[in-house]
């Protein structure tokens, strides 16, 4: 019987080593990375939009907040689903990473939306409209930034925890 043991405990040491029995750290990094993906297409797009804007160029600028739009509910979802499916990890550090990324994504949203708006009214020649709604925008933004920059933080000072 305890040679049965020590043969099973052997074999899940084996296929653990191996890489059979997945780690579900190493998943959770798996997924904050394309995760992260997401939200650097999404800031991408809206600075795109923002120099169209700026150059009064607003098809072209509707065009890429809407791309942004897409990418930060893509990005919201993946969060929901991580947050859901590792409900179970006790790692303070995790929960404090997700707490600051939907406040990240919501602040961007929040951003990218008032650049649509804005961008309605400049198209229609509202301009001080369209001048409110880009400031609010920019508000959002600045904001978003901010908890950019604290979810970078944290991650910089728990790199072992953060791994891609």
């Amino acid at each position: 019987m305890r040679t049965k043991i020590i043969i099973v405990a052997i074999l899940i040491a084996t296929l653990f080593v191996s890489g059979c029995i997945d780690n579900g750290i190493e998943n959770l990094n798996k997924e904050v990375l394309n995760l992260s993906q997401s939200i650097e297409n999404g800031d991408n797009s809206y600075n795109k939009a923002v120099n169209h804007v700026n150059n009064r160029d607003f098809d072209s600028a509707n065009v890429e907040i809407g791309k942004a739009l897409e990418n930060f509910t893509d990005a919201q979802n993946k969060t929901l689903h991580i947050i859901e499916k590792y409900s179970n990890i006790k790692e303070q550090t995790y929960k404090k990473y997700f707490k600051i990324i939907n406040s990240e994504l919501n602040l961007k949203y929040n951003a990218s939306n008032n650049i649509q708006t804005a961008i309605s009214y400049y198209s229609s020649g509202h301009n001080k409209t369209g001048n409110k709604y880009l400031k609010k925008a920019n508000e959002y933004m600045d904001k978003g930034v901010a908890s950019q920059n604290k979810r970078k933080n944290l991650v910089n000072n728990n790199s072992a925890k953060f791994k891609g």
